[in-house]
This record gives structure tokens, C-alpha cells and sequence, in this order.
């Protein structure tokens, strides 16, 4: 081999050393950038978690601290004094309320069932003082207690079963709409959504129940859209109303929506009133076979009235299997006076029937007195004076202060996400499966 041979040869060798010594440091380059990335993906990945932690540490270190907070306040110590018997008695009940104000844990759930209790009395101020006496177990039971503005010349049921106030002597409509006004009461835009509209629109189960007859003033509000409350069946509707297209009452309690869609829906029917009409009466004997029925209507005849307690005890069984709204309604008998025996103990017997869903159930109850409807006119006057609302269960608490009477029904929607405050398809689909 030639010396020009050899050193071809040491030059190939050479550059095959610098290839093979480069390809070696790009790999260790490429090692270390790749141990470089995995420190620093992992060291912000610890960040994170970190900072995570560190958020909810604070979170609850807040919570904590507002804990230790209240345990000072509702164990705040009382200066001792000697004080005078008659004193003493005083000063100890008041620090009893105090201590019981102090400890209460308002129940900020949502509600999945609402029970609306309303009581139509004679006397407001009588049901008030029974609702407050020691004997009854009401302040016991629906301890969150307000008091309710009633404006002059208003349908009471439009207010309270819808949120909105409505002309005296109409029913479901705004007041948009007087008395007698058949062709404005025809405009979609005034007329009104009761909760049991809104529930039914949500998916949830209603009922209706009443020991009365349901086309009256009161009740008519819940379901149906008429500019004179009178017009209670075809015949008492003026025949020049008739051609507006104005519907009665007991056609839409029979026919249309909402009614025709609630699922539980009793009453004592009063054959004075309309006499027959279109509603199929009933045997005492059909209301104990309700519960293999998936939609129920039974109006029973004065031979064969059902107690108000019947009435509510069937209507919870059939209702509380599934998320629902109930509305019962306690007409009393002149006859009464002021014993509201049966109406408290159809409504704890309700109470006792949801005992296992009392977190999730809201409870109100409300009296409202009568409406004498019988000769109204548009000149009329009529006043109501406050009136008292007791509540329990989810958003209870909302009810307490003096608020006007459509607060009832915002309450309500608000608690069960109805209406207004409905939640999007996604999120009731949510709270389904949670």
C-alpha cells in the first residue's frame, strides 16, 4: 500500500471518528432536552396542583375560620346580675329566642317537591292568632313566618298562584285585562302562567285538590283565563261573549291545558253551581283506587263529599314517587267559625306522609280570605288586610318579612327552578342523575 493510500485511509477514518463523536452529542443534546422538557412538564404540573391546593387550603381556612366565628358568637357569654323575679322571667325567654335565632341553618337546596297549603277562611286575623297560639303545632312545624300585603281590588288567586296581580273579579289574566272584558282576555300576551303551568313545563307532576268546588274564584286562577269569574259554565257567559270566543271555566277545567294535563286533580263538586255540566261525579269508593292510575279527576258528589285529610293523604301517595307540585285547597264552612282542626291536621298528616323528603320539600302554607263575587261590579271596592304565610323545607326562609302577595309565587319558582328561573335542558338533566 502506497503512502498516498494510507493517508486516504486515515482521513476516512478520521471524519467516521467526528461523524460517530457528533451523532453521539446530538444524542446527548436530545437526552437532555428530553430530560430538561420532562423536569419542567412535571414541575409545572406540580405547580398546578400545588397552586390548586393552596386555593382550596385557603377555602378552607376561610370556612373555618367563619365556623369559629359563629361558635363565638352563639356561645357569646351573658353578664350575670341579680335581677328582680318579674325581670328574670323576661330576660331568660329573651335569651332563649336569641340562642334559637342564633342557631338556625337556613336550607338553600333546591326543592324537588312544593306543597302549597291555602286556607280559605272567614277570618284572616283569626287564623293568624291560631297559627300563633302555643297549642297549635303550626309556628312548630312552618317555623319561617311573613306576613303578606294584599292590594285593594286584585284577584287574590291571580296574585297568589301566579305572581302577578290581575283586575278584581278576573282570573288568569293581567291587568291588562278588566272585568267583563272578554276580547282582551283572548290576547296570549295577558295572560298569565300559574306554577302549576310552569311546573307541568318542567317536567314536573301536579296536583289539585280541594274539598270545595274547584270552579270558584279562588281556585279558578290555576288553570284557567276568564275576565268575569262568574262565567263558571257556558250558560252564565252573555251570548254577544259567546261570539268573541270567550270559554267558560268549567270547559277549561275539563278540556284545556293546564288542567287537562294535571295528575291529580280532586274535588267536592257543587251541583248549585253549574249542575252537572261536563264533570263526570264520582263514588267515595274510586278515590282508594287512585294509585294504580297514572292520571287521575274525581269530583265527588255532596252525597258522597270527601274530608279535606282524604282528599291530600291520596294525593301525596300518588304524587311523591316523582318530583312534584301540589296545591291543596281548605274551604271552611261558615259552620266552623274558627276551628281550623281539620285543615292543621290534613296538613301534618302530609307532612308526616314526606317525612323522608322533608330537606327537599318546600312547605307553605297561607290564608286567604273570601271574595264575595256574587254582585261585582267595576266601581267596587274591596280591601284585605295582611295576611300571614308560614313556610318549611328548601328557600323557607325567603318567605320571612312583609312582602307583597305575588311574593309567594316567585318564592316558589325560584325554589323549584320554575318559570323564569328554569334551568337549561342540560342542567335538569343534571340534577336528575344527582
Amino acid at each position: 500500500m502506497s503512502a498516498d493510500d494510507i493517508r486516504l485511509e486515515s482521513v476516512d477514518n478520521s471524519r467516521q471518528q467526528n461523524a460517530t463523536a457528533s451523532r453521539s452529542d446530538r444524542t446527548k443534546r436530545s437526552r437532555v432536552r428530553g430530560i430538561c422538557r420532562c423536569i419542567c412538564t412535571r414541575l409545572c404540573i406540580s405547580l398546578v396542583i400545588a397552586g390548586i391546593l393552596a386555593i382550596v387550603i385557603i377555602c378552607v381556612g376561610f370556612l373555618v375560620s367563619y365556623e369559629k366565628d359563629s361558635e363565638v358568637i352563639q356561645t357569646i357569654e351573658v353578664f350575670k346580675e341579680q335581677l328582680p323575679i318579674e325581670q328574670e322571667y323576661w330576660y331568660n325567654q329573651g335569651l332563649d329566642d336569641l340562642k334559637e335565632s342564633l342557631n338556625k341553618r337556613y336550607n338553600w337546596k333546591r326543592a324537588r317537591n312544593v306543597v302549597l297549603f291555602v286556607a280559605n277562611v272567614v277570618s284572616t286575623s283569626a287564623f293568624t292568632k291560631h297559627y300563633t297560639d302555643e297549642k297549635s303545632e303550626l309556628l312548630k312545624k312552618f317555623p319561617h313566618v311573613g306576613f303578606l300585603k294584599v292590594q285593594n281590588n286584585i284577584s287574590l288567586g291571580t296574585a297568589l298562584f301566579s305572581g302577578v296581580n290581575g283586575a278584581y273579579g278576573t282570573a288568569g289574566v293581567d291587568s291588562a285585562v278588566s272585568f267583563d272584558d272578554c276580547q282582551n282576555s283572548q290576547n296570549e300576551t295577558h295572560r298569565v302562567k300559574s306554577i302549576v303551568q310552569q311546573a307541568q313545563e318542567v317536567g314536573l307532576n301536579t296536583g289539585l285538590v280541594s274539598n270545595g268546588d274547584l270552579l270558584d274564584s279562588l281556585s279558578s286562577p290555576i288553570y284557567a283565563h276568564v275576565p268575569n269569574v262568574n262565567w263558571q259554565c257556558h250558560s252564565k257567559i252573555p251570548d254577544n261573549e259567546k261570539n268573541v270566543g270567550c270559554l267558560d271555566v268549567a270547559t277549561q277545567l275539563a278540556s284545556l291545558s293546564p288542567a287537562k294535563d294535571i295528575n291529580v286533580l280532586m274535588e267536592n263538586h257543587d251541583s248549585s253551581i253549574c249542575g252537572d255540566d261536563n264533570r263526570s261525579v264520582k263514588d267515595a269508593s274510586e278515590l282508594y283506587a287512585i294509585q294504580q292510575t297514572t292520571r287521575v279527576r274525581l269530583s265527588f258528589s255532596s252525597d258522597n263529599k270527601q274530608s279535606f285529610g282524604n282528599l291530600t293523604q291520596e294525593a301525596v301517595k300518588h304524587l311523591y314517587t316523582d318530583n312534584f307540585l301540589l296545591i291543596a285547597l281548605w274551604k271552611q264552612s261558615i259552620q266552623d267559625g274558627q276551628n281550623f282542626s281539620d285543615f292543621e291536621n290534613s296538613l301534618l298528616a302530609a307532612l308526616t306522609l314526606l317525612r323522608n323528603q322533608l330537606s327537599e320539600t318546600l312547605f307553605v302554607v297561607i290564608a286567604v280570605p273570601y271574595q264575595n263575587l256574587g254582585s261585582i261590579n267595576q266601581d267596587k271596592t274591596q280591601s284585605v288586610e295582611d295576611i300571614i304565610v308560614g313556610a318549611t323545607g328548601p328557600m323557607a326562609h325567603l318567605l320571612q318579612g312583609v312582602h307583597d302577595l305575588t311574593y309567594v309565587a316567585h318564592v316558589i319558582s325560584f325554589a323549584a327552578r320554575l318559570g323564569r328561573f328554569r334551568d337549561s335542558m342540560l342542567a335538569n338533566s343534571l340534577f336528575e342523575w344527582f
